[in-house]
């Protein structure tokens, strides 16, 4: 079996990932500083921040204390973890577990989301439940992207109006776009289709 990480690039988006069913999953975004479940460690993982973990079975989770430790020794700041609302407080006793054994502090951040959470670079998290055997969920990234209005992007490709005229628009304080917001990436973890 290999178990070697994969380098994928999905339109904006670099990924490293492993992902062997029962054994671990990890799938890194780090241009956007996030990745998706732990259940192992690659190389980029310890200078991700921001982790979304869809369940709690070991596959996904696992390296969880291995990466909040690679985080310390490196002095970074502490992570942010975010599971299953469920989960929530059993993960923070598994933490605490790891800091006895380990006769260290493991400074990290455990949450769950309510309705979304914002990311910056005008981004956001929103959940959705996924069937599985356990709690679960599934996470997708929406981005804020500012358009042009429907009605200037109308005139200016029937050529009633140019590119300048827009950037006098924008110079006279005039509002000439529309925030959109759009699904940029989707994770589901471990589900099944009902």
């Amino acid at each position: 079996m290999e178990l070697r990480e994969m380098i994928t690039r999905i339109g904006d988006h670099e990924i490293h990932l492993r992902s062997i069913a029962g054994i671990n999953t990890t799938i890194i975004f780090p241009g956007m500083g996030m990745m998706f479940d732990i259940g192992t460690i690659l190389p980029k993982s310890t200078k991700i921040k921001r982790v979304f973990i869809s369940h709690g079975h070991m596959d996904h989770i696992g390296a969880i204390g291995l990466h909040i430790s690679h985080r310390a020794l490196a002095g970074m700041g502490r992570a942010t973890y975010i599971v299953p609302g469920s989960i929530v407080g059993k993960v923070e006793t598994l933490i605490h577990s790891f800091q006895g054994v380990d006769e260290s502090e493991l400074r990290c951040q455990i949450l769950s989301i309510d309705e979304r959470m914002d990311m910056g670079n005008s981004y956001y998290a929103t959940t959705f439940k996924t069937n599985h055997r356990v709690d679960s969920q599934g996470y997708i990234i929406w981005k804020n992207k500012a358009v042009l209005k429907p009605e200037l992007k109308e005139k200016l490709q029937q050529q009633l109006i140019t590119q300048k005229n827009i950037q006098e628009y924008r110079k006279a304080g005039m509002d000439i776009t529309v925030l959109e917001h759009g699904a940029e990436i989707a994770y589901s973890g471990d589900t099944t289709l009902d």
